[in-house]
């Protein structure tokens, strides 16, 4: 019986393709140090749910604008016995090198920070245990995000028999405002304890006065 071949699937979609023969051809942009990285977790996501994002490169040339990782974690997975298939690869266009460059600083660019309290609101629906072998935030404590939401939930605090909210009242979330209408008393109060739940420290105040559920 034959031996069954190791690949995985490109989950990219209606985009040109190269083979990675080709490919492994290009020049990787060197912004990020590629030989030191540790692209375990790249690997993982890439056997466990396919190629899911194209390669970016330098058109009518031979640089890759975006995906020197994963170039690093291609080659060692054909190393460990893969097949690796046509690739999906979007051509940009620039006029010179100081251009491709420059496009290769906006595609590595970080434009909004990622908070412990943004990651755990983000990842509250979803089993986050299945990707910590997958998903690298070296400023954030992913164990902390799964004891979270493993933890049995406490339940909210009891209301007064009328409500927290009354029509007419105006609440300052953060920096949001939730202004109470007279059908809205009890949606307003479960959004309190959702706000709450998520973000317990983050201030409420009500008509002015500062605001608490307990």
């Amino acid at each position: 019986m034959a031996k069954k071949q190791k690949t995985f699937p490109i989950q990219v979609q209606n985009v040109p393709t190269l083979s990675w023969g080709e490919l492994k051809t290009f020049e990787a942009n060197t912004l990020k140090a590629v030989e030191d990285r540790d692209i375990s977790k790249l690997k993982n996501a890439i056997v466990n749910r396919g190629f899911c994002f194209p390669f970016y490169v330098w058109a009518d040339h031979r640089l890759i604008i975006d995906g020197a990782g994963r170039c690093k974690a291609l080659a060692e997975l054909e190393a460990e016995g893969y097949t690796v298939p046509d690739l999906p690869v979007v051509e940009i266009w620039a006029e010179s090198i100081e251009g491709a460059k420059a496009l290769v600083l906006q595609a590595s660019s970080e434009h909004g920070t990622i908070t412990q309290e943004s990651f755990d609101a983000f990842v509250e629906d979803i089993d986050l245990s299945e990707l910590l072998d997958e998903i690298n935030f070296p400023d954030l404590d992913l164990g902390e995000s799964v004891e979270e939401l493993e933890a049995p939930m406490a339940p909210p605090p009891q209301a007064p028999e009328t409500g927290f909210c009354q029509p007419g009242d105006i609440f300052d979330i953060g920096t949001h405002q939730l202004i109470v209408g007279s059908g809205s008393p009890q949606a307003c109060d479960e959004m309190l304890y959702k706000v709450r739940r998520v973000y317990p420290t983050l201030p409420i105040t009500r008509n002015g006065e500062p605001f608490s559920l307990s």
